[in-house]
Formats: C-alpha cells, sequence, structure tokens
C-alpha cells in the first residue's frame, strides 16, 4: 500500500534475484538477504544483516549498516546526513573508493594497498580485486570493516534472535550459541 512507504520497514528474510526496497520517512531493517539490492530511504536508516550478493544503498538523512557473508558483485553505499558501515567476508579482494567530507574513515583490512587521508581513501584490499566498492557520505563516518565469521553470539538487537559479530557490528550467518572473547572460542551448544 501507498501508505507503507512513510513507516518503517522490516523484514526477516529475502531470497531474489532483484529487490528494489524503498521508503519517503522510515528506516529499512533486513536480517538476511541473498539478492541484487537496490534500498533507498529519504528520511531513516538501513540495516542489512547476513547479506549475500551485491548492491546499492542509499539514505538521504540516515545510516547505512549492511554486513556481508558473500559478495558476488559491486556494492555502492551513499549518506548525505549519516554513517556508512559496511562489513565484508574476511579475505574478499575488492577494489575501494571511500570519501567523506566531514567524517573519518577507517578500513582496518590486512593486505591494503590504500592511499589518501582523514576524508578520502581509495585503492585495493586483497590480490587481483574481482569487485568495487564505492562509498560516500558528506556528513559522517564510514567503516569498512573485515567479517568475524566465527567469533559470534545471540544478537538483541537490531535483529533478535540472528547473530551477532563482534568485530562486524551487525548481525552475520554463523550459527553458535556463545562466544567466550578472552578465550576467542566458539562454543556449539545446539542439537
Amino acid at each position: 500500500a501507498a501508505s507503507d512507504v512513510y513507516r518503517r520497514q522490516s523484514i526477516g528474510s529475502i531470497t531474489s534475484g532483484t529487490v528494489v526496497i524503498s521508503t519517503i520517512s522510515g528506516s529499512i531493517d533486513i536480517g538476511s538477504m541473498q539478492a541484487l539490492a537496490n534500498v533507498g530511504t529519504t528520511s531513516g536508516s538501513i540495516r542489512v544483516g547476513n547479506a549475500s550478493g551485491d548492491g546499492e544503498y542509499k539514505s538521504v538523512s540516515g545510516s547505512v549498516e549492511v554486513a556481508y557473508k558473500d559478495v558476488t558483485g559491486d556494492i555502492t553505499a551513499g549518506s548525505t546526513s549519516g554513517r556508512i558501515k559496511l562489513t565484508l567476508p574476511s579475505l574478499l579482494s575488492f577494489e575501494l573508493k571511500a570519501n567523506s567530507v566531514s567524517g573519518r574513515i577507517d578500513v582496518p583490512f590486512k593486505g591494503s594497498n590504500l592511499d589518501g587521508g582523514k576524508h578520502a581513501v581509495y585503492g585495493t584490499v586483497g590480490n587481483s580485486p574481482q569487485v568495487r566498492v564505492s562509498l560516500r557520505t558528506i556528513s559522517g563516518r564510514i567503516e569498512v570493516l573485515p567479517g568475524a565469521q566465527q567469533h559470534n553470539t545471540l544478537c538483541t538487537e537490531p535483529f533478535p534472535g540472528v547473530l551477532f559479530s563482534r568485530n562486524a557490528g551487525l548481525c552475520c550467518a554463523a550459527r553458535c550459541d556463545r562466544f567466550d572473547a578472552k578465550r576467542e572460542e566458539v562454543f556449539h551448544e545446539r542439537s
């Protein structure tokens, strides 16, 4: 219905070839998604956990947080006023262009060949990059983080019952019951 574009959109799981989701005034929360995605909101945040595929994410006034477990193509994210937090598989090789007019950019990947400074970072992560990652925000921080697929514990927010990656800051796909940070052990207690 037309009125849905003015409310928060929470979606548990999406599996599709292509998915287009947009709101005028409302946040978008997706627990897991396997698709070529085009997700946008004029006023609200975008949160996607446990993503597979590629996509484009845009918010005029709000943050963009996407956690990928598998990347199959290029990723673009932008926000006029809000931070961008993108979690990618730790072994992914990619080309990166990230710009923030008034925010810091952090890319703590090993094997990075990145140039730039506080507000613009470009270059490659890994060997022989197969995908491009383009991120831009006017007012907000940009973080591109390696996923920690084996260091997880149960989420309470933003997706209850889904698993949380302590390094990624968003939910991800690995299935474990709890994580002992001191010993860096994952406990599988489910039958």
